[in-house]
């Protein structure tokens, strides 16, 4: 972690072993409460094939495997080797989840493949256009997407 000059400030990104785990701060209500909204949005929807593209440390995941373990089949993506590999660890006792190491601008999935796509926060750090026309190459006609910031 990059340290910001300041021995005593808190970590960017507290650690935790769940979604669940009370941390305080501002910057963890809203990760939490965006977590909450998206996972409020899926309840209705059947399941099926769900990709998030820019998982992070795989929170979202995380949720959507506690509220709905068999709902969905799952595929996370992060262009960060070490997200990736915290996501992994998250869902290691899922046998219906997996995580990649990939970048939106070039999705390795064919062709409409999935019915449920998230991608929260990754927007505003890539071309959008070239992001948006891929994720749109990826869903399947009729899929749900959700981009909160």
């Amino acid at each position: 972690m990059m340290s910001l000059g300041c021995s005593s400030a808190p970590p960017l990104m507290p650690r935790a072993t769940s979604t669940r785990t009370a941390i305080p701060g501002p910057t963890a209500r809203f990760f939490r409460s965006r977590i909450q909204l998206v996972s409020r949005i899926l309840t209705p929807l059947p399941g099926g094939d769900l990709l998030d593209v820019g998982c992070g440390p795989g929170m979202m995941v995380r949720e959507i495997l506690d509220s709905r373990p068999d709902a969905f089949h799952i595929t996370a993506l992060d262009r960060s080797a070490a997200m990736v590999e915290a996501c992994a660890r998250r869902m290691k006792d899922a046998g219906n989840a997996q995580a990649l190491v990939g970048r939106i601008e070039s999705l390795p999935f064919q062709e409409h493949y999935f019915d449920v796509i998230l991608a929260m926060g990754v927007l505003e750090y890539v071309d959008a256009t070239v992001a948006l026309t891929e994720l749109a190459r990826v869903a399947r006609p009729g899929a749900w997407w959700s981009s909160p910031c």
